[in-house]
This record gives C-alpha cells, structure tokens and sequence, in this order.
C-alpha cells in the first residue's frame, strides 16, 4: 500500500504486484514474471513471458518482445487528451482482447473528417461505433433497382489492421464509415 512514483526505468526480475498507486513517466520492464493488482504504468516492456490478472492502463507504450497473456484481466491502451497508449515496436505476441482506445475531442470547432485504424483486428460494435458503414463494390449500382452499392451500414463490421474507421463529427457523432487505406 502506499504511493511509488517511477520517472526512470526500473527492471522487475519476477512478478509485478501493485496494492496502492504507481505514478510517473517512467518505464517498467518485467523479465519473466506475471503482473497482478490493478495499475496505470506509462510505459511497459515485456521481454520473455508474462500473464496479466487484474486491468492494467498503459498511458504510452506497450512493448511485448516475448509473450504477454491478457486473456483472463482487462488490458487497456489509455487514448484521452493528455496520453496516447498504443503498442510499440515489438517481436512479442499478446494472447487475449485488449482494449485501444481512440480520443475524438467533443468538439474540434466545427464539422470535420476524422480518420483512425485499429492495431488488431475488433468488431465496430466492440468500438462502439453504431452507425458505421462498409464499402461494397461488389454489388450492383442501386440507381439500377438490381441492388446497392457504395456504403452499406453494417454495425457488426470486423475491422483489422490496414483498415480505418472514417467519422463524421457531428454534434450527435451520429456519422461513421469504414473503408480501406
């Protein structure tokens, strides 16, 4: 229990367990031990093999050089004015859903295109995104009465990396697309 504030790096030779809060900019590198107890961390590196079982809140970036299971705890990539969590350059693989989320400020000053991809392939509906269209050329013209064409909505869409979600910030945030880039 306690306050541990972390501006440097700190190498963790076994588990990381956490019963008060961690603060700082600072990066942990687990070598080979599971991580436990509910925490934000700035930064974190996993160099061989680790299991998460409580949620972790990454406000930077997750390196994963080795294995990082999260299939059993709740791992989120923290995406909000101040942070930008996303993964980093990494060899490693992560078994399990994480969430990444995206930061679209309530208002930019007017209407506006606003354009992101996922890191791993989710579903639109896991995204939140309701009103969200996929791109189908394959079906005919609909001016032609044989079918449509162009954007179809479809709230349970799978998006994978190398795809992006296209949003039309409205008042409501009521305008969402998807497409390939």
């Amino acid at each position: 229990n306690g306050t541990f504030t972390n501006n440097g790096t700190l190498l963790v030779d076994s588990n990381l367990t956490n019963s008060g809060t961690i603060s700082g900019t600072g990066k942990f590198i687990v070598n080979d031990g599971d991580i436990s107890g509910n925490m934000t961390l700035y930064d974190l590196e996993i160099t061989t093999q680790s299991t998460l079982s409580d949620t972790l809140n990454i406000q930077n970036k997750l390196n994963v050089n080795g294995s990082f299971n999260v299939s059993s705890a709740e791992l989120v990539l923290v995406n909000d004015a101040t942070y930008n969590g996303r993964i980093g350059q990494s060899s490693g693989t992560i078994t399990g859903t994480f969430k990444n989320q995206r930061y679209l400020p309530a208002d930019c000053g007017g209407l506006a295109w606003k354009m992101f991809a996922p890191t791993a392939t989710t579903t639109v509906d896991a995204l939140g995104l309701y009103y969200a269209y996929t791109y189908d050329e394959t079906t005919a013209d609909s001016s032609d009465g044989s079918g449509v064409s162009g954007w179809v909505w479809s709230p349970t869409a799978t998006i994978s990396p190398g795809e992006c979600v296209i949003h039309w910030q409205t008042s409501d945030m009521s305008k969402i697309g998807r497409a390939h880039v």
